[in-house]
């Protein structure tokens, strides 16, 4: 420890960004007064260092974890200045998303035949499984949490997309919101039933638990028919829906 010690805070924020886990670090800090004192100081810098590590699509999931955060509890957070944030004030719902889009991409994977296969792999070059899964629930959310500056970014997004990039987020959504998913994935990701077998207690339960219903994701299904229709038929209804209906 001694050794340890005498090293320079840049090598322990270094020693520190290779913990394993958030946990991990916090472990580290523990141990004495100066590891701590590095740990408070740069605790940003080191559990960004982490998370970039674990979680895929980071930046995506970073997005959407701040927009959650800026409009559930209405703090001061802005989606634009994400890295001027510190990241204590969105971690919990960063790793719950993290979990969720893990769960999603790993269930999607094995329907597919796996990440190995020819097939999973042509629809990964475009964009990954976790930031598809990532723009999917910006959509879900958007249907609760109705946000001009929110719209207007998800209208720049799909306007931004490549047709050959839209194919995996069809086949990743047609996946999720069917039978194809498995019915604990389902009731993970809050679509665990059909409308008309939806209850009150089934809805009281979801949103207590931050989860989204059903409706939240035909909200999801109307506004990607509505980009297909945009992207290749030249459609005004997605332009309608996002900038329009606030």
């Amino acid at each position: 420890m001694v050794n340890l010690l005498s090293l320079p805070n840049e090598m322990l924020i270094c020693i520190y960004g290779y913990s394993s886990t958030i946990e991990s670090a916090v472990f580290l800090s523990s141990v004495n007064r100066s590891l701590r004192s590095v740990w408070l100081k740069h605790t940003n810098h080191i559990a960004e260092a982490i998370l970039r590590r674990q979680i895929s699509a980071y930046q995506d999931a970073v997005d959407l974890a701040v927009l959650e955060e800026t409009l559930v509890d209405k703090t001061r957070l802005a989606l634009p200045t994400t890295n001027q944030i510190p990241v204590r004030l969105y971690l919990s719902r960063l790793l719950r998303n993290a979990s969720l889009a893990s769960s999603a991409t790993a269930a999607w994977a094995a329907c597919e035949g796996g990440p190995e296969s020819d097939r999973y792999q042509a629809k990964s070059v475009h964009i990954s499984p976790q930031a598809v899964y990532y723009l999917m629930r910006k959509i879900v959310f958007s249907h609760r949490w109705r946000s001009e500056c929110l719209d207007s970014h998800l209208y720049s997004t799909f306007d931004a997309l490549s047709k050959d990039a839209m194919m995996p987020i069809d086949n990743f959504l047609c996946f999720l919101t069917s039978t194809y998913a498995d019915y604990d994935e389902r009731l993970k990701q809050g679509i665990p039933k059909p409308e008309e077998d939806w209850t009150e207690e089934d809805e009281w339960k979801y949103e207590a638990n931050g989860h989204v219903n059903t409706e939240d994701w035909e909200y999801l299904d109307d506004v990607w028919d509505a980009v297909i229709a945009y992207k290749f038929h030249g459609s005004l209804k997605l332009k309608e829906m996002l900038c329009n209906d606030i």
